[in-house]
């Protein structure tokens, strides 16, 4: 049979909502949790009562260190989820069939429901959001972006319709706080890719 690691972004402020991400996949083969060096001891501690696979590492953007913990999975297969996500168990049984039978695609995309203030969002769009995190190892590897940046796999891909959870905002500040952080860092990309502002 082959074998599964989550591979999971830890960032400083993401403590409270880990547990429900990594509860929810306990049945992995691996838990890797890579923490924002930034991070305190307490956050890093607190990852740990999870898993001994917690490494801190400086952070650039999410890519370059989901980019940079890859090379050191050696399962088969990578599920790739943020400490404010978590799987159903109807995901978790696909999952464990995709990955017994180790046949079929090399990536699938996961069908993603988001929460936005406590809320579930069914609708403008949300409730269709497909998002690439389970794929062999071997085979994906992120794009150079700092925002939103996708995984690239070698091979097919396929869907899976088995849901995963996106807890997104809590509060106006946090949404507020992230949309001043990835249209800065959006800019910045498309500066780097050759494109200037104009009137």
């Amino acid at each position: 049979m082959s074998s599964i690691t989550v591979l999971t972004l830890v960032p400083p402020n993401e403590s409270d909502r880990l547990p429900r991400c990594l509860e929810s996949v306990n049945w992995a083969d691996d838990l890797f949790c890579v923490v924002d060096a930034r991070a305190s001891q307490g956050v890093i501690e607190a990852t740990r009562s999870f898993t001994e696979h917690v490494v801190a590492h400086e952070y650039v953007n999410a890519a370059a260190q989901r980019n940079w913990a890859l090379p050191q999975i050696e399962t088969e297969w990578t599920l790739v989820l943020d400490a404010d996500e978590w799987v159903s168990e109807a995901l978790t049984a696909r999952i464990k069939q995709i990955i017994a039978h180790n046949a079929g695609a090399d990536g699938y995309e996961i069908l993603r429901h988001s929460y936005f203030l406590g809320k579930l969002i069914k609708h403008c769009g949300w409730h269709h959001d497909y998002n690439l995190r389970l794929f062999r190892t071997q085979k994906g590897r992120y794009l150079d972006k700092r925002v939103h940046s996708r995984v690239v796999v070698e091979g097919k891909v396929d869907k899976i319709n088995d849901v995963m959870y996106h807890d997104t905002y809590r509060t106006f500040e946090e949404f507020f706080d992230t949309f001043q952080r990835f249209t800065t860092w959006g800019a910045q990309d498309a500066f780097d890719n050759g494109k200037r502002a104009g009137l």
